[in-house]
């Protein structure tokens, strides 16, 4: 079993969006990604660990989006997938790295990973669900099951 935890993080896309790692320190069971949530049509990705046996059902790369614009609801099955951590970062990452790791502060604003540092678990988040720039919101759970 696994103490519960959450965690609720906000980045900013590269100017020229890339795949984003954001390193909770733990792998969540569920999650809830608000994507260019500062733009007329934000997207919502409601996503599920399918590699828990109690989700066994869901895909593993599989999330559920919800189209700003017309509210449509579609299964993709590219979407956001556990990152497992534990690699050491090879150079100095700015706001445009691809991949760009983003880690949660409580009460500060995520920083940039530092060479040498190793990456802590969390999600992996595809450039495709993102927009140029645009701010992104994540909320993730571990549950105790």
């Amino acid at each position: 079993m696994n103490a519960p935890d959450a965690a609720f993080v906000e980045f900013i896309s590269a100017s020229t969006a890339g795949v984003v790692n954001v390193e909770l320190g733990f792998i969540p069971d569920f999650a809830i990604g608000i994507f260019d949530h500062g733009g007329t049509n934000p997207n919502v990705r409601i996503w599920l660990n399918g590699s828990r046996t109690i989700h066994a059902g869901w895909a593993v790369a599989l999330d559920l989006l919800i189209t700003g614009s017309t509210g449509v609801i579609t299964r993709d099955t590219t979407g956001m997938a556990v990152f497992a951590g534990g690699t050491v970062i090879a150079t100095v990452e700015t706001a445009n790295s691809d991949p760009k790791h983003v880690h949660r502060q409580a009460g500060s604003a995520p920083t940039f990973a530092a060479a040498g540092r190793i990456t802590q678990p969390g999600l992996s988040i595809p450039a495709d669900h993102q927009v140029n720039s645009g701010r992104n919101l994540l909320w993730a759970i571990r549950g105790d099951m």
